[in-house]
């Protein structure tokens, strides 16, 4: 039986009491595409959209 270790980092505490999904996502390795047009949209979208609702 094999055991992969996890290094557990600062960052990984912060996304676990923020975002399970965020969390996920850094733990697997999985990043945004910054380099994306349509991620930089997206992201402007997120900023001005729905300026009033918390979160």
């Amino acid at each position: 039986m094999s055991t992969k270790l996890m290094n557990i980092t600062g960052t990984h505490i912060a996304y676990l009491h923020t975002c399970f999904r965020k969390l996920w996502l850094f733990a697997n390795g999985i990043q945004m595409e910054h380099t994306s047009q349509v991620v930089a949209e997206g992201k402007l979208i997120a900023e001005t959209t729905y300026l009033d609702r918390d979160g």
